[in-house]
């Protein structure tokens, strides 16, 4: 685990992938959140989404994935952090 990526970034933005696992199972949540820097700190917005993952380095995986195509989309809540 710990020499997966969980943080990446993408047109302006920071993706930080935090997955969970879930209590007594080997599954991991999809659990991410996208940062924007301003002069006066930085400003985030959390996602949580329904898919899970057989292992924690598919979920970071997916987790950053996921979060770039939510910037990529054209009416994403992320334009205005």
């Amino acid at each position: 685990m710990n020499n997966v990526i969980k943080r990446i970034n993408y047109k302006g933005f920071t993706v930080v992938a935090s997955p969970d696992q879930i209590r007594d199972s080997t599954l991991w949540t999809t659990k991410f959140s996208i940062e924007k820097e301003h002069s006066n700190g930085a400003v985030n917005k959390g996602f949580h989404g329904e898919e899970k993952h057989d292992s924690y380095e598919k979920a970071v995986k997916f987790c950053l994935e996921y979060g770039k195509n939510e910037i990529d989309k054209e009416n994403s809540s992320v334009r205005y952090l």
